[in-house]
C-alpha cells in the first residue's frame, strides 16, 4: 500500500498538479529503471521505456479509479512496453541474447584477484545473462519478486494473473536459474 503522501501525489497529479507528477517521476524514475533494465538487458531501451512509461502515466492517470494501485498499474505499464519492444525487436532481427545461447563450454565462472566493483560487476552480468534464457512471463514475476519486492497479490495484478500462478512461475524461475547457472558451470554460492 503507498504511503499517504504518495497517494496525495497520486491525487493532485490527476486534478493536473504538474509539480505533484514531477515528484512522482522522481520517486518512480529509478525503481522503474531497474526493472527495464534487467528485463531489457540495454540501458538506452530502459531509458526509453521509462520515459514512455511517464508519457503513458500522464496521459491516462485520470482513468486510475484507486491511487492505492498505482504501484501495480505502474509496473504493468512498464512491462507492456518492455515486451512490445522485445516484440519489435525480434520481428526485425534476432535478439543478441539468443544469438549467443550458453553451452557448457562458453561461459565459466572463474576465479582471480579482481577488484569488489568488478567481482561484483561479473556477478550481475551472469545473473543478467542467465535471467535472458527464462521464458517471459518468469522473468517477469522473478524481477518484480526479487528485484522489486512486489508481494505475489501485486504482481497477480501486474500480469492478470491469479497469485498461485506468480508463486508457481517464481519457482519454476528459480529452477530454471539453477539449470543455467548449471551450464555456465557457476555455482550459486558464488553468486552471493
Amino acid at each position: 500500500m503507498p504511503e499517504a503522501n504518495e497517494i496525495l501525489l497520486i491525487e493532485k497529479s490527476v486534478q493536473g498538479d504538474e509539480h505533484a507528477f514531477s515528484h512522482l517521476v522522481r520517486n518512480w524514475r529509478e525503481r522503474l529503471y531497474r526493472f527495464a533494465f534487467r528485463y531489457m538487458q540495454n540501458p538506452d531501451d530502459a531509458h526509453d521505456i521509462v520515459q514512455q512509461t511517464f508519457i503513458k502515466v500522464h496521459k491516462n492517470l485520470n482513468g486510475l479509479e484507486n491511487p492505492e494501485r498505482f504501484s501495480s498499474w505502474v509496473y504493468k505499464i512498464t512491462l507492456n512496453l518492455c515486451r512490445d519492444e522485445l516484440r519489435r525487436k525480434s520481428r526485425s532481427a534476432e535478439i543478441f541474447t539468443r544469438e549467443t545461447e550458453v553451452t557448457e563450454n562458453q561461459a565459466t565462472y572463474t576465479s582471480h584477484p579482481a577488484s569488489s566493483t568488478q567481482v561484483a560487476f561479473e556477478r550481475q552480468n551472469l545473473i543478467n545473462r542467465a535471467l535472458q534464457f527464462l521464458p517471459e512471463d518468469q522473468r517477469a514475476v522473478l524481477l518484480m519478486k526479487e528485484y522489486q519486492g512486489l508481494k505475489f497479490r501485486e504482481i497477480a495484478v501486474v500480469m492478470d494473473i491469479s497469485e498461485n500462478t506468480a508463486k508457481s512461475r517464481l519457482y519454476y524461475a528459480l529452477k530454471a536459474m539453477q539449470k543455467n547457472f548449471k551450464k555456465m558451470n557457476i555455482n550459486r554460492e558464488e553468486l552471493l
